[in-house]
């Protein structure tokens, strides 16, 4: 009993500076980024490491950003946010529902710690708007109308959670 106690502390004590060393370096990736915006106006695309089915979607969404939002819409060359992830699976032949809510119910629902570049992000109550986690603290959306699909700060405030299909 008493080694079990201690090797679930030190196991602890082990993720915890593995988190925080992930978290040093998402600061440094999101302080980066933030420099490219104020001084060109928009969040850099990065580079995505892997091929799994969550990253090849997100690939195809980076291919939307500057199109316009306009509600209801799933491409080719407007969206609104959930319409980005359905056309964005769809080129890979993948069908979902084109409503945020019935999205949220797919796939596995990932840990805020857990997440990775490829998982749909959801936010306000109700999972009112979604978008896809690009990595480092930022995500790619359909923002609203007047605005275009583009990468920008993960919005902590209101996040509801996160889901990943495949």
């Amino acid at each position: 009993e008493a080694r079990a106690q201690r090797l679930r502390t030190a196991m602890r004590k082990e993720v915890a500076e593995m988190q925080a060393k992930e978290n040093t370096l998402n600061d440094s990736a999101f302080k980066q980024a933030m420099g490219i915006y104020q001084r060109t106006g928009h969040y850099p695309v990065t580079p995505i490491q892997g091929n799994s089915i969550e990253v090849q979607a997100l690939r195809k969404a980076e291919t939307r950003i500057g199109d316009p939002y306009v509600w209801g819409a799933a491409g080719p060359s407007t969206f609104d946010c959930s319409g980005l992830v359905v056309w964005a699976y769809a080129q890979l032949g993948i069908s979902l529902p084109h409503y945020t809510g019935d999205i949220w119910g797919l796939g596995v629902h990932i840990p805020r710690d857990q997440l990775r570049p490829g998982d749909l992000v959801f936010f306000f109550p109700g999972v009112e708007h979604m978008g896809i986690y690009v990595g480092h603290g930022l995500f790619l959306d359909a923002p609203a109308t007047g605005q275009d699909v583009q990468i920008q700060p993960m919005l902590w405030s209101v996040y509801d959670g996160a889901v990943r299909i495949a």
